[in-house]
């Protein structure tokens, strides 16, 4: 039951992300709400735990969304192993944790989706791809890590979710 809730959680978030986002008025920017689903559930989840909600989410995004099957799947993974080993050495609790985790994920996975995008030979510009993603992208990420990790802290503290130890 935990695993159907909690999967309808990434479900939700990539059709948001890929219909209501891109109608916002910031042509080109669409929150990663994927990424921060997987920040904030891998901070309550050890690292195996991380990287499978990492790895099922970013597989399930780049089918659905993604340009190149994998980018996703694999920068999740990290992303959610990383989180899940560092959970008992952060405050989760902390408001600036899942933003700063937010901040550094959102780099690292447009960073490697950059670099195998052009590797792969599309064309791209990178001082422009730098500055849209380095700094526009990762704003709007931070912005909107806030009021769903505060979310997913509800729900996860609820009678209905308990996390168990």
């Amino acid at each position: 039951m935990r695993r159907i809730f909690l999967g309808s959680f990434f479900f939700l978030s990539i059709i948001i992300e890929s219909t209501f986002f891109s109608y916002l008025p910031f042509p080109g920017f669409v929150p990663n709400t994927t990424l921060i689903l997987t920040i904030c559930f891998a901070l309550y989840y050890e690292e195996k735990n991380g990287a499978i909600i990492g790895f099922t989410a970013g597989l399930i995004k780049d089918m659905i969304i993604g340009r190149v099957v994998g980018i996703s799947a694999l920068t999740f993974m990290i992303v959610g192993f990383l989180v899940g080993y560092y959970n008992r050495k952060v405050f989760a609790e902390n408001i600036t944790t899942p933003l700063v985790l937010t901040v550094a994920s959102t780099l690292f996975h447009e960073s490697v989706a950059l670099l195998t995008v052009f590797l792969m030979g599309y064309p791209t510009h990178p001082g422009t791809s730098l500055s849209r993603i380095f700094l526009y992208q990762t704003a709007y990420n931070a912005l909107i890590s806030v009021p769903i990790y505060l979310v997913i802290n509800q729900v996860l503290h609820s009678r209905f979710l308990k996390k168990s130890y």
